[in-house]
């Protein structure tokens, strides 16, 4: 009967890494934050997040996972491999910190203001762990809006050198 137990917990073990190793895919629902848009990102396993674009933005995000070691007795492994936009790679950087035998590594996956016109987005995470991070979207500036604020400031500059000069 203890094994029988034994087996039945290791394979509902096993199901449930599997279902947590298969790809999952989420809606992107960004909420407004300042004069832009925020969303959140977390997962386990591989993870497609999809969102669609009424009008053009500066795309920024970042994505975190945390490798713990033990030296000789543990390691979980790098949990993100790679994370993308529409096949546009994110950059890694890394980095460790010890305490006592136990090595915790961040890696984190970033894109800063990426460029995006109007139309759909798949942010693509390949991972094998845990991860989470932010998505954040900035109005682009209208060109008229440049236009004003150079102007405002070619004004500012001429009515302080004729004070200079007065």
């Amino acid at each position: 009967m203890g094994v029988f137990m034994k087996l039945k917990s290791l394979v509902a073990a096993a199901a449930f890494i599997a279902a947590g190793a298969s790809a999952q895919a989420a809606a992107l629902s960004f909420s407004p934050v300042g004069g832009g848009l925020k969303a959140d990102l977390s997962g386990i396993g591989d993870t497609s997040f999809t969102f669609t674009l009424s009008s053009d933005y500066l795309f920024s995000s970042s994505v975190a996972g945390v490798q713990i070691t033990i030296p000789g007795l543990f390691d979980t492994g790098a949990p993100i491999s790679s994370v993308s936009l529409n096949g546009t790679a994110f950059s890694l950087a890394s980095s460790s910190t010890a305490s006592g035998p136990v090595i915790s590594t961040t890696y984190t996956y970033s894109l800063l203001n990426y460029p995006l016109s109007a139309g759909s987005y798949t942010l693509d995470v390949k991972a094998t762990g845990a991860f989470g991070g932010v998505a954040t979207l900035a109005p682009v500036p209208e060109p008229e809006s440049l236009a004003l604020a150079v102007a405002g400031l070619g004004v500012a500059g001429f009515v302080a050198r004729r004070r200079k000069s007065a």
